[in-house]
């Protein structure tokens, strides 16, 4: 079986070695030349693919859209203004994938994030009404919308602020000297327990859903990273508390739906 992962960065390029070594057949598109004797030299079938301005599209051949399996696991940049250039960019792939996809259906999993639920509410759950959207949530909002309606075997998952190898908790803070909403939950995920979802999405043939990946440790931001900032001996910021509490993000779903376990269900616990 045949995988394509559209976006081997941070997330993807750890994703395509763990579907390798499960014996996929793995492909996987970088916007940097420099990237793809690496994507090869593990065993995955790389190729360049860049969207310019979120209407241009570039890409080596067309197989990686053939797959019956793909993953989009492109970031939605802060620098994309208007974030309408992400609606673009999607929309502009989507139409690609159908031109060379025999499948009329493909599998498309597509990493979306938290961040598009309304920030004042207490708690989250996939369900939750999406209104009075900011820009960028409403552009989210109309990436998923738009999988959507491109095929019904889709699973999004809305990330939460991810972590793990070189993300280290303790140096999310390091420029930063105050930090407001400091009673408000976190809602994090290691990059380990993404794959694992994700692997465990594929073998299961699970579609036509949309799941929340936070882990279901939401302790303050206060406490996260002061506790962090210690460890790594790095400067406290000063915390502002607000009576306004943030969102905490229920994944209530991943248990229930795949009977998945995380692995760093503990934010004051060491990992990889």
């Amino acid at each position: 079986m045949s995988i394509s992962i559209i976006g081997c960065g941070w997330l993807g390029l750890d994703l395509a070695k763990t579907l390798f070594k499960k014996n996929y057949s793995v492909l996987g598109t970088t916007t940097s030349e420099k990237k793809i004797n690496e994507l090869i030299s593990i065993g995955i079938d790389a190729q360049l693919l860049t969207i310019k301005k979120g209407k241009v599209i570039n890409y080596s051949a067309p197989n990686i859209f053939q797959s019956k399996t793909i993953i989009i696991t492109l970031p939605f940049k802060r620098s994309f203004n208007p974030p309408t250039i992400y609606k673009d960019q999607l929309t502009t792939l989507l139409k690609t994938i159908k031109k060379n996809n025999k499948n009329s259906d493909p599998n498309i999993i597509f990493t979306s994030s938290t961040s598009i639920y309304p920030k004042y509410i207490s708690e989250v759950t996939e369900s939750t009404p999406l209104n009075n959207l900011n820009p960028r949530q409403h552009s989210l909002l109309n990436v998923e919308n738009t999988i959507k309606s491109f095929t019904k075997n889709y699973v999004i998952l809305r990330l939460g602020g991810l972590f793990g190898d070189n993300r280290k908790i303790g140096m999310f803070l390091k420029n930063k000297t105050i930090l407001e909403n400091a009673n408000s939950p976190v809602n994090l995920i290691h990059k380990k327990d993404v794959i694992n979802i994700i692997s465990k999405i594929i073998s299961s043939k699970i579609t036509s859903i949309t799941l929340n990946c936070a882990c279901n440790h939401h302790p303050s931001k206060k406490e996260l990273y002061e506790f962090h900032s210690k460890k790594f001996n790095t400067p406290i910021p000063k915390f502002i508390t607000s009576n306004k509490k943030t969102k905490l993000v229920k994944s209530n779903s991943i248990s229930k739906i795949l009977n998945y376990k995380f692995i760093y269900d503990n934010l004051f616990t060491d990992y990889d």
